[in-house]
């Protein structure tokens, strides 16, 4: 009889851990092989798994929420968080990856996992057919984009840093109406070295163009288009103006594929807002090793000049000339690009955004002033360039006549070839054609010369711009005066298509704002064009905001460290410019 009863108390023990545990069953306990199953039927079978197990392994809520962070691609946002502030009390014992994984999975909008009444998250329980049935509604829901991220940090007092992520997936391409089926491109350069024809090839995409590369008798030859043939003439001049020189080239037999808008994927972005009024950091607006033609990673420009934060800033040319006009400590380095806008920084760390000219004159003893037509950039042609000590040492390689000015006063002018020594403190006035012969005629050893700068502001703050410091031109123009934009005249690769983006902008509270996008990384950030780049700033209350460099040249630098994922596989570009805080 005792034995039956034993019998009986065992029995009845054990449907009472069935009841209280149900996690004890096989039953209610999910399989590895079902749970990844599963997944790849929902976010689809390209998604990345990182998790190796027996397929018959029983699935945690840990491993559940490391799995499903992984096959969405937010497992980057682990690098902009610290698992300092514990949201439950059964993690402690955790390891930092895996609080980081439980903190993330709860974060996210609309969170993946939350805790239970009594304050835990229970990590290493088997996660149940019922808790993933749930997740499945989740993630479906993720699939269709409907997934976001944001954390903000106080840096400093009157610096914060917003990390941003919204979306999934990679990028779809939506077929529009074709047009017609031009044949006539532009041809930049021919190198015999193809590595050559890509640097080129890629700084012409970071300037809107598309690009292409044909091998023909043994060259590389680096071609801009197609364009239809009526385009080509204002295409030719735009080129040369930002340093490539171009030759038309008919291509027979061009199919012209259907343009295509381009919707949905993931993107990623980092912010810094930084209240003047409160922070001890100045804006400046730098060079590359402080010299015109070169360039330099962002890591190292901002190491360099003891920033405490650094952004990529202006557009230049493959061998490092910046593009547009450019002003540092009140000394104009480069000439205005027609279309283009132009940020000012003044001493007071005010910002001033609008479209600026500039007027360059030279003046001889009484005689009316003669024009100069840019400042330390290549000579297209009939125009007089002025060159001084910071365009790296010494005047470009091309035929045409030269007038040395050292400290006033006209040292000689002479027919060369170019590449003369600039003296410290002077400059040289290079001319070319008709320009060139008036040189000959009129600029005499031994006569003063001086050379006056007038900025010219069209929009914006006439007395700030007076004060500025600091010009740097770039575009588009995303909001002016609180209204959304874009304004300028740039070519629609650069306006339509998604790309890696860098912005600084004004606020209506009066802070400073400096965002970057991640762009043409699967997984982690597609880009933006620049229409939801300007809806994007929205969230922010901006009411003047300037694009700046894009692609690869997007650089986010902060307290010794890059924190975005430049586009470009071999990390960061070499850039012209930086705006930084020190």
């Amino acid at each position: 009889m005792k034995k039956y009863r034993t019998i009986h108390l065992i029995v009845l023990l054990y449907l009472i851990l069935i009841v209280s545990f149900p996690g004890l069953t096989a039953e209610s306990r999910l399989s590895w092989n079902d749970f990844i199953t599963s997944l790849k039927n929902i976010l689809g079978p390209s998604i990345v798994i990182n998790q190796n197990r027996s397929n018959t392994q029983f699935v945690t809520r840990l491993d559940a929420a490391r799995t499903i962070i992984d096959a969405l691609s937010y497992n980057d946002l682990y690098n902009y968080f610290d698992a300092g502030s514990i949201p439950f009390q059964d993690i402690q014992n955790l390891n930092e990856d895996e609080k980081k994984v439980v903190i993330l999975s709860t974060q996210l909008n609309p969170p993946l996992f939350s805790g239970d009444a009594r304050g835990l998250f229970r990590p290493h329980d088997p996660l149940t057919p019922k808790e993933f049935s749930f997740l499945k509604e989740k993630l479906k829901n993720y699939s269709q984009g409907n997934i976001y991220y944001e954390s903000s940090k106080i840096i400093e007092p009157g610096i914060m840093l917003i990390v941003k992520k919204w979306g999934f997936g990679e990028p779809v391409a939506l077929p529009s109406a074709s047009s017609s089926e031009p044949t006539a491109y532009l041809q930049v350069g021919a190198f015999s070295e193809r590595f050559r024809a890509e640097n080129t090839s890629t700084f012409l995409k970071e300037l809107g163009y598309t690009p292409s590369i044909v091998e023909e008798q043994s060259l590389f030859k680096v071609r801009v288009g197609p364009f239809p043939a009526q385009d080509l003439p204002s295409i030719q001049e735009k080129l040369k103006k930002q340093g490539f020189p171009s030759v038309p080239v008919i291509q027979k037999n061009v199919i012209s594929r259907p343009e295509s808008k381009v919707e949905g994927g993931a993107v990623f972005s980092l912010a810094l807002l930084y209240d003047p009024n409160i922070s001890t950091y100045t804006p400046e607006v730098v060079l590359a090793h402080n010299k015109i033609l070169e360039r330099e990673k962002m890591s190292i420009i901002a190491s360099q000049n003891n920033a405490f934060f650094a952004i990529n800033a202006g557009f230049f040319s493959q061998d490092g000339e910046p593009i547009g006009l450019l002003m540092i400590k009140r000394k104009v380095l480069s000439d205005p690009q027609d279309g283009w806008y132009s940020l000012g920084i003044t001493q007071n760390k005010e910002l001033v955004f609008g479209m600026v000219h500039l007027n360059v004159t030279a003046f001889l003893p009484n005689q009316k002033g003669f024009a100069i037509h840019g400042i330390n950039r290549s000579n297209h042609g009939d125009e007089i360039i002025l060159f001084d000590d910071n365009y790296n040492g010494k005047t470009p390689r091309t035929q045409g006549v030269e007038t040395v000015v050292v400290n006033g006063i006209i040292q000689v002018t002479s027919r060369t070839n170019g590449e003369t020594s600039i003296p410290k403190g002077s400059f040289i006035l290079q001319g070319k054609g008709d320009e060139a012969d008036w040189m000959l005629q009129n600029l005499y050893p031994g006569l003063p010369l001086s050379v006056k700068m007038t900025i010219l502001p069209e929009t914006g703050d006439l007395e700030k711009w007076l004060r500025a410091e600091y010009i740097l031109s770039s575009g588009p123009l995303l909001f002016q005066n609180g209204l959304a934009g874009p304004f300028g005249e740039f070519r629609k690769e650069i306006v339509e298509k998604k790309h890696p983006r860098s912005v600084v902008g004004q606020t209506q509270d009066g802070k400073i704002l400096f965002l970057v996008v991640d762009g043409r990384r699967p997984g982690h950030s597609s880009g933006l064009t620049i229409p939801e780049l300007v809806e994007e700033l929205k969230y922010y209350q901006v009411i003047d905001a300037l694009n700046l460099d894009g692609g690869g040249s997007v650089s986010f630098y902060l307290q010794g460290k890059i924190l975005n994922w430049p586009s470009d596989l071999t990390g960061e570009r070499k850039i012209s410019t930086a705006i930084i805080l020190r």
